[in-house]
C-alpha cells in the first residue's frame, strides 16, 4: 500500500509567501526536503517547524529584498529629484499593497485548516505497479476500505468519498455543483463540524433509507438565503431528491481539485456531501473504487509505523484485486 501524506503540496503553497527570486533559488531544495521529512517525521513536529520557518524567514527575505531596491531607487532618485516626490507616493502605496496581500495570504494559508488535527490526516493509494493498463496508483476500491478499518491499529478512523458534478435543481432552478460522495464517518474523520444542523453520520449509510445531503455555506446563502428553514427542504441531484440536514462553515469545500492528485481537473468546490449508502454487494465489489481515502493516524503512531501495517495488510488483500489485468 504506497500511503502519503499532502504535506507537499500544501508547503509548496506556503512557498508562495516568499519572493519569485527566492523561490527560483531555493524552492526546489526546500521541496525537496520537506518531501523527505514528510515521509519519516511526524506530522505534529513537521508542522510547527515549517510553518515557524515560513512565519520567520518569508517576512525576512521580503524586506532584504525591499531594501535593496529602495537604496537602488533612492540613488536614481538623486540624479532626478524631480521625480523623487512621486516616485516616493508609488513606492509607499506599493508597500501598503504588499502589506495588505501578506494579510490575506496569512488569513489563507497560514491559519489552521477547517479540521479538527489536520495534521493527523493523510491519503491513502493502492499501489498498481503490475497493472500495465492502469495508472500506476488510485484510489482503494471500497472493499480494501473496509478492511482497513478492520485490521488496521495505526488508524483511528478511515474514510473514503467520490466525486462528482451534478445538476442541482432547489426552488426550481437548476445548476452544475461539485458533490461528494461519502462514507458515514467522512465528516468524523476529519473532525469537520457543521455551522448549523447535523453532518452525516454512518446511520446515514444504511442504504434504501431516506437520503439526506449537507450543503456548503455558498449554497445555503445562493439557494435559501441564509434561512434556517433550510435544513429540513428537498433538493435534487440527477432528479434523485435527499433532505437537507447540515450547512459546512464557509471555509470548508473539501474536497477539490487542488486537494489531492488524482482529483478530477475542474472541480474548484464541493457545494454538497451524500451519503455513499453502499449495498451489501457494493462493499465486498474490487471493482467499485473511490476516488480517495482518508485516514487518522492515532496519537503516538508514526508515518513508518503505519505504512508497514497497511503494506503488510495490502499484502493479503492484493491478490484478491484485479487479477486478471495481471501481468
Amino acid at each position: 500500500m504506497d500511503w502519503r501524506p499532502n504535506s507537499r503540496n500544501l508547503y509548496r503553497l506556503l512557498l508562495r509567501l516568499y519572493p519569485a527570486e527566492f523561490r527560483q533559488e531555493y524552492g526546489a531544495q526546500m521541496d525537496l526536503a520537506v518531501a523527505e521529512s514528510a515521509e519519516f517525521d511526524p506530522h505534529a513536529r513537521l508542522w510547527p517547524m515549517m510553518l515557524g520557518d515560513v512565519a520567520r524567514n518569508a517576512p525576512r527575505e521580503h524586506l532584504h529584498i525591499l531594501w535593496r531596491d529602495l537604496r537602488n531607487s533612492l540613488r536614481l532618485f538623486a540624479k532626478s529629484p524631480a521625480w523623487t516626490a512621486t516616485a516616493l507616493l508609488a513606492l509607499a502605496l506599493g508597500i501598503g499593497a504588499a502589506v495588505t496581500i501578506f494579510s490575506l495570504i496569512d488569513t489563507v494559508l497560514l491559519r489552521s485548516l477547517p479540521f479538527g488535527e489536520a495534521e493527523r490526516l493523510t491519503y491513502l493509494w493502492t499501489p498498481l505497479p503490475r497493472y500495465k493498463k492502469l495508472p500506476r496508483e488510485m484510489g482503494p476500491s471500497y472493499a480494501d476500505v473496509l478492511a482497513y478499518r478492520e485490521q488496521s491499529r495505526s488508524f483511528s478512523s478511515l474514510t473514503a468519498f467520490r466525486l462528482r458534478t451534478l445538476t442541482l435543481n432547489a426552488g426550481g432552478e437548476a445548476s452544475r455543483v461539485g458533490v461528494a460522495i461519502v462514507m458515514g464517518n467522512f465528516f468524523e474523520t476529519l473532525r469537520a463540524i457543521p455551522i448549523v444542523g447535523r453532518a452525516i453520520d454512518p446511520a446515514d449509510e444504511r442504504a434504501g433509507d431516506d437520503r439526506v445531503a449537507v450543503i456548503s455555506d455558498a449554497l445555503w446563502n445562493s439557494q435559501f438565503h441564509r434561512d434556517l428553514s433550510a435544513l429540513g427542504q428537498t433538493i435534487r441531484l440527477n432528479g434523485a431528491a435527499f433532505k437537507v440536514v447540515g450547512v459546512m462553515p464557509p471555509r470548508f469545500v473539501f474536497p477539490h481539485e487542488n486537494d489531492y492528485r488524482l482529483a478530477p481537473a475542474g472541480l474548484k468546490r464541493t457545494d454538497v456531501w451524500v451519503a455513499a449508502a453502499l449495498t451489501r454487494q457494493q462493499r465486498s465489489d474490487r471493482m467499485l473504487t473511490c476516488d480517495a481515502a482518508v485516514g487518522r493516524l492515532r496519537p503516538n503512531v508514526n508515518l513508518a509505523r503505519a505504512q508497514a501495517e497497511l503494506s503488510a495488510i495490502q499484502s493479503g488483500l492484493d491478490r484478491l484485486n484485479l487479477p486478471e489485468m495481471q501481468g
